[in-house]
């Protein structure tokens, strides 16, 4: 949780990350909504690794779309290159996949999303989506949540 609660996010944002956590339902929802609307039947999801667990419940709540994650994108690449290995080769391909993507659902004020919107902008591509652009329901918008490894 510590990427996810520095001083850099307002008190607002910081209880919709939290709503999301408690039910990443919201955002599965929200998600699901993007993609069927443009039509997209595969995405590929990229976070810190510490993160996979929560991808991993997103990912089972997401009907009809081929997921992919890091794991799956670097053993597909590893074939290609003799070595990927170091976690910044690894975040420049994601990154390079998020730039060429037909759309690039963003976090923000993450710098690894706003490097790969800032690419996309100045390229032309205009598909792209703030993710957590949504209002979060009354009754989980006060989470209590303890602990967070996030």
């Amino acid at each position: 949780m510590e990427d996810w609660s520095d001083g850099r996010k307002s008190e607002k944002l910081m209880s919709k990350l939290l709503s999301i956590r408690k039910n990443p339902k919201v955002l599965a929802d929200f998600i699901q909504e993007a993609l069927d609307k443009r039509n997209i039947s595969r995405m590929v999801m990229f976070s810190p690794p510490n993160d996979s667990d929560f991808l991993e419940e997103l990912r089972a709540l997401i009907k009809n779309i081929k997921i992919y994650t890091e794991k799956e994108i670097v053993k597909l690449f590893k074939n290609d290159f003799d070595r990927i290995d170091a976690d910044s080769e690894i975040s420049l391909l994601e990154q390079e996949i998020c730039f060429l993507s037909d759309f690039f659902l963003y976090s923000e004020p993450s710098t690894w999303s706003t490097n790969v919107l800032l690419e996309r902008i100045i390229d032309g591509k205009s598909d792209q989506m703030y993710n957590l652009n949504f209002e979060i329901n009354e009754d989980i918008e006060n989470p209590e949540l303890s602990e967070c490894e996030y």
